[in-house]
């Protein structure tokens, strides 16, 4: 039998506690609105909840929680006196949970989660209109521990210190299954260093989960990917509307013996307009294989992307910024836009653009799926020094693995769409201002049409042919670094 429980039907208007403590057992320390709509009890409701100095779950089930079907708001902690909800090794310890509606929850303090799956954690079962969490959000052992999670929308999540990937599966995550309208993480002061999305050891930790649009997230801090597959990123299957990242976005790196993929990463269906303040940064290779260590990939499109820093991958792991382009509204005679403006203001070491490629990327095809010959790509500009860099549209390496060469082809086979053959892949136009310094091996700029490409400070257009699919150029001589056109 549960002890140290309130257990209400009809309506809390309004109430202060000063702590909520789970126990051993199930379902102990808890406030525990009726959700039973038959005759016995009546749905209960809280009106506005407020907890002096935070919720500890405890090692029995469900202990240290606030349920109801439909809660107005709760507060822990007031003011400078932190308060902290925290998860215990009981499943779903140290929880606040709306069953049917969630209206506002503000932490003066951290979300902790612990050895329990699905503990320490802020859940709404339909809806939630604001999360606001002082301090951090912080993954534990547990499964899914340590989260703000939501079946449906939620209006404005606000996280002022970091999200903090732990060891248990999908733990320190922010998980909405439909739209998110409003993201924030880290204060707005250059001289606070929060505000990182990082990863850590678990799979799919340290992660922001979106199942339909994203329309506005500012990240203070960084994005830092983790050990774990999938960690330390952003996921929207929608789009994203606007999102500003003032730090870096960092790959992970894999540990000896294992094989990551998808660590430090942006992955949407479509993105409209996003900012990178600082670089972006692939890990180490110290296992047996990395792939989409620091990646950006849409479904659809990229329409805008600036970088501020320099993008720094590695011979073996390259940095990845890919759209597939399906789906994009094409004008008129010019197939699927993929990338439509992409601007790296520092420099760029091994790095693949890619237009037509989606996602499922992994150590063995780290370019991920080739998907659309129709794609298009419109404007790159890199400000800085370029080195072993492949731009390409629509098209595959070959047996090979290098672009540039003889048996580069059109994307065909399982899991492309087909290709019309009266659209033609091409590439608009790309400027490379400072130095393109010699590769080792051969990269490219490669498409059906390359139709303008600027070289130096001074913008010099090489020479190119007129029309598709006869163009073979040094971009300078002696580069390793070539235009090539396809055969259409």
């Amino acid at each position: 039998m549960p002890t140290g429980q309130i257990f209400f039907t009809g309506t809390l208007g309004a109430a202060t506690v000063g702590e909520i403590i789970g126990g051993s057992g199930a379902s102990s320390g808890t406030i525990n609105g009726s959700s039973n709509t038959g005759t016995a009890f009546r749905e209960a409701n809280i009106g506005n909840l407020h907890v002096l100095r935070g919720i500890t779950g405890g090692s029995g089930t469900s202990s240290g929680q606030v349920f109801a079907p439909t809660i107005g708001s709760v507060v822990l902690g007031t003011g400078p006196a932190t308060a902290d909800l925290v998860g215990g090794t009981g499943g779903s310890s140290g929880a606040i949970i709306g069953d049917s509606r969630l209206g506002t929850v503000v932490i003066n303090g951290n979300i902790e989660g612990g050895d329990g799956e699905n503990s320490g954690g802020v859940f709404s079962n339909a809806s939630l209109k604001t999360a606001a969490v002082r301090g951090s959000v912080i993954g534990g052992s547990g499964e899914e521990s340590g989260r703000i999670a939501v079946i449906g929308s939620a209006a404005s999540v606000a996280v002022l210190g970091d999200i903090q990937g732990g060891t248990g599966k999908s733990s320190g995550t922010v998980d909405i299954t439909r739209s998110l309208t409003k993201l924030t993480l880290g204060h707005q002061k250059p001289e606070v260093s929060d505000g990182n999305l990082v990863g850590g050891a678990g799979e799919s930790s340290g992660k922001l989960s979106i199942g339909g649009k994203m329309d506005s997230a500012l990240i203070n801090g960084s994005i830092k990917g983790g050990t774990g597959n999938n960690s330390g990123g952003i996921a929207v299957t929608g789009e994203i509307t606007n999102l500003a990242l003032r730090g870096d976005l960092e790959g992970g790196s894999s540990l000896a013996g294992n094989t990551t993929a998808l660590t430090g990463f942006v992955t949407a269906g479509r993105i409209a307009q996003m900012t990178v303040g600082g670089d972006i940064k692939v890990g180490n290779n110290g296992g047996t294989g990395l792939a989409d260590s620091a990646a950006i990939r849409a479904n659809r499109d990229i329409q805008s992307l600036l970088v501020r820093g320099s993008i720094l991958g590695d011979i073996s792991t390259p940095a990845v910024i890919a759209a597939a382009g399906i789906g994009a509204p094409p004008p008129a005679g010019t197939g699927d836009v993929a990338i439509q403006r992409l601007v790296i203001d520092g420099d760029v070491s091994y790095l693949n653009i890619l237009g037509g490629y989606g996602g499922n990327a992994f150590a063995g095809a780290p370019l991920g799926t080739p998907t659309n010959a129709d794609a298009q790509i419109g404007s790159v500009v890199i400000r800085g020094d370029i080195l072993g860099t492949n731009i390409v549209a629509g098209v595959t390496s070959g047996a090979d693995g290098r672009f540039g060469t003889a048996d580069d082809a059109l994307i065909t086979g399982q899991g492309a769409v087909p290709d019309d053959p009266t659209v033609f892949s091409t590439i608009a136009r790309v400027v490379l201002q400072a130095a393109v310094q010699t590769n080792t091996d051969l990269y490219a700029i490669v498409a059906q049409a390359v139709k303008t490409v600027l070289v130096g400070s001074d913008g010099t257009p090489l020479e190119l042919s007129l029309g598709r699919g006869n163009d073979n150029e040094p971009v300078v001589a002696g580069s390793n670094f070539v235009v090539r056109e396809i055969a259409v």
